[in-house]
């Protein structure tokens, strides 16, 4: 605190952040009882503390700087310097670590769907992650080169087709990527939810580049999906993951809704935006009033929805990973793949709710619809997508974002039981590719340019 008793710059959003996960709150400081001046000593702290609203267990007095905490049952020290911000030095071991869980996450949950159809969200990640590594960078070429091809990859050692995905029945956008030619293909439309699923590897890769991020997340969207809209879904989920594996604990839904809408301001563009600022508006409006997940996602799957959009999906998915709930497994309980049961709960719901395509709201489904066709994407939308519009609900992209971030931020010690088998699901080398990306980080940190060579493969 200041000496006008006035918390630090973040300091507030910290002490939230902490109360939220569950922590108790520590101050320690220079100040007595009989400090001089009198406004500042520990008497007048705790009436300040108490008037800015602030939860804490003790304020420990007569501690002289510096002051060092012994980290002995996984306790938290934040050293806010005079007149700045936090230090943003990243951990290369705690950054890898969250990377690895994050992908942990998500092979999880592509393998508990079990179909190869089904495991586009994980496939398409390890391509761009593997793209951005190798090329240490954006590299559009080598991006449409893996997409198109027949991947590494493969799932219960069967191999799988291009993108990972079910090409008897796919008809969207990347088939449109996959039947070209052209080594830099660009996709002209597409307002489906699957550039938004494979950003974890932008998130890891640009973490220190905020600007630089927005813009491979956009590009690397309009590959396969060309509208704004689907761009932004990119870019939503990149700094989401980017906030994750920085470890930044003064994230909340309303910072994340602002470096989206700084986002916007980077790519210029302008009023085209606002449909998709007005969803994510409300969608971190629900996640902030609402720090139960299954409030939060039944408010979510009613106003936002859980669709093939990308105004949609995307964004329930993001702003849910907020919440600090670490049992995943509730959410599979009496799976189907067209719903999600939220399991009951005595103060919100004393049976389990249904979320399917019929929790959405009509009037929201409507505008959906009126936007698609403002915006000339409402036909092809309907091509691809029709056959499952409004029945059924994207549960598996939803979780594959939402879940692999959360375990980024929680870790996997609820599945640890269980999550050794999914993994051997896939022949991927999870932590080579988290130590790859912290590797990049800590050599760009450094000016070091020579690249590296991984076996990503098992």
């Amino acid at each position: 605190m200041y000496g006008t008793n006035m918390v630090t710059h973040q300091g507030k959003e910290i002490i939230g952040a902490i109360n939220r996960t569950g922590g108790k709150v520590y101050f320690l400081t220079a100040r007595t009882e009989d400090n001089q001046p009198e406004h500042l000593n520990l008497a007048q702290t705790h009436l300040a503390l108490k008037e800015l609203g602030i939860q804490y267990e003790l304020v420990l007095g007569d501690v002289p700087s510096p002051r060092v905490l012994i980290n002995d049952e996984g306790a938290t020290a934040y050293n806010v310097q005079s007149n700045s911000g936090l230090n943003s030095r990243i951990s290369p071991s705690i950054f890898a670590n969250s990377i690895h869980d994050a992908l942990e996450g998500l092979a999880w949950v592509n393998s508990k769907f079990g179909k190869p159809g089904g495991s586009d969200d994980f496939v398409q990640t390890i391509l761009i992650a593997e793209s951005l590594i190798q090329k240490s960078g954006f590299c559009h070429a080598d991006i449409v080169h893996k997409l198109r091809s027949s991947p590494p990859i493969t799932m219960n050692g069967e191999p799988l087709s291009p993108g990972g995905l079910a090409p008897k029945r796919y008809k969207g956008q990347m088939w449109k990527l996959i039947n070209s030619t052209d080594s830099l293909y660009q996709a002209e439309k597409g307002v489906s939810d699957g550039a938004a699923m494979r950003t974890l590897g932008i998130g890891a890769f640009y973490t220190n580049n905020f600007e630089d991020l927005v813009c491979a997340a956009s590009e690397i969207a309009s590959i396969t999906h060309g509208s704004v809209e689907a761009r932004l879904s990119s870019v939503l989920t990149a700094l989401r993951y980017r906030q994750i594996f920085s470890q930044d604990v003064t994230a909340t839904p309303s910072s994340l809704f602002n470096q989206l809408a700084r986002a916007v301001r980077i790519l210029k563009l302008g009023n085209s935006a606002d449909f998709f600022l007005d969803r994510a508006n409300t969608a971190a409006i629900i996640a902030t009033r609402n720090h139960h997940p299954s409030l939060q996602l039944f408010q979510l799957s009613k106003y936002i929805g859980i669709d093939h959009l990308c105004w949609s999906t995307p964004i329930a998915a993001t702003f849910w990973s907020f919440h600090s709930d670490d049992n995943y497994n509730k959410w599979f309980k009496g799976f189907k793949l067209r719903s999600i049961n939220i399991p009951p709960h005595p103060r919100f719901n004393k049976n389990m709710i249904t979320i399917d395509s019929n929790t959405y709201l009509q009037s929201q489904r409507d505008k959906d619809m009126d936007h698609l066709k403002s915006t000339n994407e409402y036909e092809d939308f309907v091509n691809c997508h029709g056959y499952h519009y409004g029945k059924w609900i994207d549960n598996d992209t939803f979780f594959s974002i939402a879940i692999s971030m959360l375990s980024g931020r929680l870790g996997t010690k609820s599945i640890f039981l269980e999550v050794e088998r999914h993994l051997r699901t896939f022949n991927v080398d999870m932590r080579t590719f988290a130590y790859a990306f912290s590797d990049c980080l800590f050599r760009e940190s450094k000016n070091i340019s020579e690249s590296k060579e991984y076996d990503f493969y098992l």
